[in-house]
């Protein structure tokens, strides 16, 4: 969290909470575009972002994270190219809650993180200023621990809670990158778990359970914080480029 949300609760993917061991959360003090006095703030930020982007130890499998971002890079300093290749602590999945991180007329943070990072998988972005809102994304969550595909998860969360009216200036333009067919957990009908698949049983707590906390203060809040990305966005349209240049970076990248 770079500071003008919360994190997530782990559940309902995985059961415990933040601390040592297989979750982990960054609380930043970046809000509303500001640093507590005295603080470097976008620095502490960048420096817990890079000690994951880093480290080659795979201990995580899934990536939600939630800064202030246009479709190449993060308002504390992290840029596209510096995802690339890169092992993100084991992560494989991708939910970001970034901005503009899935501009598909770009090269963009989702691209970056499920097809250019070391173990990237799929991943899940907005092409404009927006993401995915909680709880809404619990059901999402939810699927995926459930045994769905990627693309399943997200269709089946699309249909339930991304299609909402009061949601089309975030959740308009969710895309997915990569394999829409892999999965978190093993398919409905298996026999015993798969080798290296995780087990863990989720927080009792039932994501269905949850919409109260989608209330009109929180609403209001978002939509400030949604104004702050779209600033960040025009201050980078310098990087912008049309679909004839896209496509031709494209080819350079695969085809060269």
């Amino acid at each position: 969290d770079g500071g003008d949300w919360v994190c997530d609760s782990p559940s309902p993917l995985y059961s415990g909470g933040f601390g040592p061991g297989s979750h982990s959360c960054h609380e930043g003090q970046y809000i509303k575009y500001e640093c507590p006095d005295d603080y470097e703030c976008k620095e502490e930020n960048k420096k817990v972002y890079e000690s994951m982007l880093d480290n080659h130890e795979v201990k995580y499998e899934y990536y939600n994270a939630r800064a202030h971002s246009w479709h190449a890079g993060f308002s504390f300093g992290v840029n596209l190219e510096d995802l690339i290749n890169k092992p993100f602590s084991g992560a494989r999945f991708f939910n970001l809650f970034h901005c503009s991180a899935a501009k598909t007329s770009e090269r963009n943070l989702a691209f970056g993180m499920a097809i250019g990072s070391k173990h990237g998988l799929a991943s899940v972005g907005t092409t404009h200023t927006g993401a995915m809102l909680y709880p809404g994304n619990m059901y999402f969550e939810q699927y995926l621990k459930d045994g769905d595909s990627w693309g399943e998860a997200l269709r089946k969360w699309w249909n339930k809670e991304g299609k909402k009216k009061q949601d089309d200036r975030w959740h308009v333009g969710i895309t997915a990158y990569g394999d829409p067919m892999v999965r978190m957990r093993g398919g409905k009908f298996r026999q015993g778990a798969k080798p290296g698949s995780l087990t863990e049983e989720s927080a009792a707590s039932d994501p269905m359970d949850e919409e109260e906390l989608s209330n009109a203060t929180l609403r209001q809040y978002l939509d400030h914080v949604f104004e702050i990305d779209i600033q960040l966005e025009k201050e980078h349209a310098d990087e912008d480029v049309d679909f004839e240049k896209y496509e031709q970076l494209m080819t350079d990248k695969y085809y060269r």
